[in-house]
């Protein structure tokens, strides 16, 4: 096992993520904290094959997505991103309309979860493009491999995630 960088060559005397030369690893480096302050330091290589599976699972999940969102809705041409449902055309009827109405409402709730999956799944993929993959969002300390394994679109580790819910409350 590699041992942790010393502190003088740490981004942070907290964490650290480093490449290892010619191993294709990326060790990520980090403190628990808790109530009393640091529990215990951990490492967790995600390596580059790990980091192109996750990349390869992202991509088939957008194009899934898409092709769930294409079966009953259209891009929006004045915005990136956004989905429209169609107006189903059932009959003229009042049961055909209600029953017209009914189907849009589902699909726009269909839809609205849908687009919100499609966008933290675009979001992960520009991390992983940008380097910043697996990197919490709020506190820059790397999440926990297992979290992304679990959930790949994750931008938050564990513990600013349950700050964030208990602050919500």
């Amino acid at each position: 096992m590699q041992q942790p960088l010393p502190p003088s060559k740490r981004r942070s005397t907290t964490h650290a993520s480093f490449l290892l030369q010619g191993t294709g690893q990326v060790i990520l480096v980090g403190v628990c904290w808790a109530l009393r302050g640091p529990m215990a330091t951990s490492t967790s290589p995600l390596t580059q094959e790990r980091l192109r599976s996750i990349e390869q699972k992202l991509r088939e999940r957008k194009t899934q997505l898409e092709v769930e969102l294409k079966a009953f809705a259209s891009r929006n041409p004045h915005a990136s991103g956004d989905w429209q449902a169609r107006y189903a055309d059932v009959g003229r009827s009042e049961d055909e309309n209600a029953a017209e109405v009914t189907i849009y409402s589902d699909n726009l709730s269909l839809e609205r979860t849908l687009e919100k999956e499609l966008r933290d799944v675009t979001n992960a993929l520009s991390r992983i493009e940008g380097g910043t993959y697996g990197t919490c969002r709020y506190c820059s300390k790397p999440i926990d491999e297992k979290r992304l394994l679990a959930r790949p679109t994750s931008s938050a580790c564990i513990a600013c995630k349950v700050e964030r819910k208990a602050n919500a409350v």
